[in-house]
């Protein structure tokens, strides 16, 4: 166990694991269980509260003179069993607040073209391909769905494509 010191009237101790500094290269951090017939779980969570706010959890890669880092978030394979998977969802309220919210997005550019969001069924070489839905969540007054393509300042705004596959057999519908 690696843990810092607990308090009873202020902050507890903070646990700092770092790499060490390099002049080509920084060092690796890896974080990992071991192998078995069921490999062990990491958990990474932030402390909860009874009054205030729980703490928050930051995944950022470090920004980097010719590009940046990125992050990769995917759930692991398997070859006799399903594959496991990703689960992005924000936190509920039991009180009178509002749940959180799920924000996906693309990062700018200044001069070049701004990211892209894709979002992307798995296929399948037997069976059908993963489903996509976007769905609002049922209420008194559920939500609405927009689809928006951006503005333009002095081009041509984007355009909103909505296409069914072409298929050997009967292509789908819309």
């Amino acid at each position: 166990n690696i843990e810092s010191g607990s308090s009873n009237t202020a902050a507890s101790g903070k646990v700092i694991i770092s790499s060490g500094s390099g002049a080509a290269s920084s060092g690796v951090i890896s974080l990992q269980t071991g192998a078995a017939a069921a490999s062990g779980e990491i958990f990474i969570k932030s402390g909860e509260s009874n009054s205030g706010s729980a703490g928050n959890i930051a995944l950022s890669a470090g920004a980097g003179g010719q590009a940046g880092g990125s992050v990769s978030i995917s759930g692991g394979s398997s070859t006799l069993g399903d594959g496991g998977g990703v689960t992005l969802k924000s936190g509920s309220s039991s009180g009178a607040k509002n749940s959180g919210s799920v924000l996906i997005a693309a990062g700018s550019a200044v001069v070049n073209t701004g990211g892209s969001v894709q979002l992307i069924t798995g296929s399948s070489q037997s069976l059908s391909s993963g489903a996509l839905g976007v769905n609002t969540g049922d209420a008194v007054e559920s939500g609405g769905i927009n689809i928006h393509s951006g503005s333009s300042t002095g081009a041509v705004s984007g355009g909103v494509q909505v296409t069914s596959g072409s298929s050997i057999g009967a292509s789908g519908t819309i």
